[in-house]
């Protein structure tokens, strides 16, 4: 077992509170801290190199990961709503909910990240679930009648590719991937 802790910043993890661990496709490990940002390490070299506010992050306090199939790294962060890394540039591009604009991410907090078999990207706030749209690069709150009040705490695709919702105080809400509805197992169907 190793044991990497911020003693020495320079050579370890530079948050006290790890929330967030992903692998990307390189083979490289993307840490996500509540209080230091991001720690990328090199296995192969077992070196470490940062990411964090300095860089153009919205904030160094982060609790979800993901890597979709375009190259990009999306970064949820607690406060500073949602960052995309494009690893090919270095360019960060930052999205936050603004009251005057429908088409922003519904919520600064961010939770949970997936991108489904699809392509779809969902983003889990403490106020909801949105779909980002790729192409006019806006986000959707979906189902804000069942889910637009609901604090989205992770997502998981199936193997039959259902989509699973995990909330908090509301339970577990699954989307059919055959219909398209939305089920919450043991009570009622919402469509």
């Amino acid at each position: 077992i190793t044991k990497y802790t911020p003693s020495d910043y320079r050579k370890s993890i530079s948050g006290k509170a790890v929330s967030e661990i992903i692998s990307l496709q390189d083979g490289k490990l993307w840490i996500g801290t509540e209080d230091g940002g991001i720690n990328i390490l090199d296995k192969e070299s077992n070196q470490f190199s940062f990411l964090n506010s300095s860089d153009g992050l919205s904030s160094n306090n982060i609790h979800s990961l993901h890597e979709d199939n375009r190259g990009n790294i999306w970064i949820g962060t607690f406060l500073g709503g949602i960052n995309k890394y494009e690893k090919k540039t270095g360019k960060i591009s930052v999205y936050k909910y603004s009251g005057s604009d429908s088409n922003s991410i519904s919520n600064n907090y961010v939770y949970s990240i997936l991108q489904d078999h699809s392509g779809r990207l969902w983003i889990g706030t403490q106020n909801g679930l949105n779909l980002y749209n790729y192409e006019s690069k806006d986000f959707d709150l979906f189902m804000p009648e069942v889910l637009g009040d609901k604090l989205i705490y992770d997502i998981l695709e199936d193997s039959e590719n259902n989509l699973w919702f995990c909330t908090r105080n509301s339970g577990i809400f699954k989307l059919e991937n055959n219909s398209e509805k939305i089920v919450q197992p043991g009570l009622k169907l919402f469509s």
